[in-house]
């Protein structure tokens, strides 16, 4: 049947218009109405004409030799394809136009981002933002501190040493930004710089140094097998053989080793009675180890032989923070016995408060 459609609309000539080629469309109707020889009322003839074939009304209507239709027919036929190449090649025409306008946009979206990424302020954004970001400060950064801040990341990131007065800074007016990655890092550079003393000079003073930089980056297993490999016979005085074991013993504690870390510090306090020190190293032990009456007496040692009360105070509260909540809460609870002024702290900085018990929630 499509077969027969096709045919007769090209038989009249109108194989390019589309209704003409799809059955029970009413040009296809019609044009089967005229095959059969039956006449096509006023109607047909004035649609025909709405539609532009106006040689195929004059047939519909009726006196027009198949000649004088063939040749008009053919005639509006070709101005039909003629008009219809010159749309389509209007509306490529547009499409190309609307192409090379968005492919123009782009490509200057396109250089206006490569201008802003090689201009200089934008590449200092970013590096900063990168800085920022590796050691753990994503946020804003007050602009009286930004300077002086990038100065000291850069100078970390680089593998510089940084100054006291700007490790002193960040410490107090800038110590938001004082993050643990910036400690691991400075902490890491500085004990580099005394192990590379140390290798130049055997001075055992600058091993000791560089174990307690070693185990505030997180690098304890080092500090231990640079200290247990120092003969006895190099340190001379027992100062620094009390250094060792105290730094040793600390390395040690870092490392669960708990046991060998509390004889470390044993001796350290035997050879070196009057240093706080040692007293501060067995007061953690015997607190991590639960015995806190113990930990409790050698921090009061500790303090009597000059040991900052905010340094012991934070060991305390690092040890805390370790122990499960019911369990720092009985240790807070001792605490508060042995000392309830010393100790109040305790309650504002684990309760919220001073009207909860010790077993209150966490803030």
């Amino acid at each position: 049947m499509q077969d027969s459609v096709r045919q007769r609309a090209e038989r009249y000539r109108v194989e390019d218009v589309p209704a003409a080629n799809v059955p029970g469309t009413r040009l296809a109707n019609i044009l089967q109405l005229l095959e059969a020889g039956r006449p096509a009322s006023e109607t047909t003839q004035a649609f025909l004409a709405s539609r532009g074939l106006h040689a195929l009304s004059s047939y519909a209507k009726g006196g027009m030799a198949d000649a004088d239709f063939a040749k008009a027919a053919q005639a509006e036929q070709e101005a039909r394809r003629g008009a219809a190449e010159q749309a389509r090649a209007e509306a490529t025409a547009r499409a190309d136009a609307r192409n090379a306008e968005m492919q123009a946009h782009q490509q200057a979206i396109e250089a206006d981002r490569l201008r802003r990424e090689s201009d200089p302020r934008c590449i200092a954004r970013r590096r900063n933002q990168a800085l920022r970001e590796k050691y753990g400060i994503p946020g804003y950064v007050e602009q009286d501190h930004f300077q002086r801040l990038m100065a000291i990341l850069t100078r970390l990131d680089n593998r510089g040493r940084v100054a006291e007065t700007e490790m002193v800074w960040l410490a107090t007016e800038g110590r938001e930004h004082r993050t643990e990655q910036v400690l691991r890092a400075y902490h890491r550079i500085e004990a580099d710089a005394a192990l590379a003393e140390y290798h130049t000079t055997a001075n055992v003073w600058k091993a000791v140094t560089a174990s307690g930089h070693l185990r505030k980056c997180g690098a304890s297993q080092e500090a231990h097998d640079l200290l247990a490999n120092i003969p006895e016979r190099r340190q001379h005085s027992p100062k620094l053989k009390s250094a060792v074991r105290t730094t040793h013993g600390g390395a040690l504690r870092d490392l669960n080793r708990r046991e060998v870390a509390l004889r470390l510090a044993e001796d350290a306090h035997t050879l070196l009675p009057d240093d706080f020190r040692p007293c501060t190293l067995l007061g953690a032990i015997h607190m991590e180890q639960r015995e806190i009456a113990l930990g409790h007496e050698w921090y009061q040692k500790a303090e009597e032989r000059g040991a900052p009360p905010k340094h012991v105070d934070s060991e305390i509260r690092s040890i805390l923070t370790q122990m499960p909540q019911e369990e720092r809460a009985k240790v807070i609870e001792q605490l508060l016995v042995f000392e309830p002024f010393r100790y109040d702290w305790l309650r504002q900085a684990f309760t919220g408060g001073h009207g909860q018990r010790a077993g209150g929630q966490m803030r």
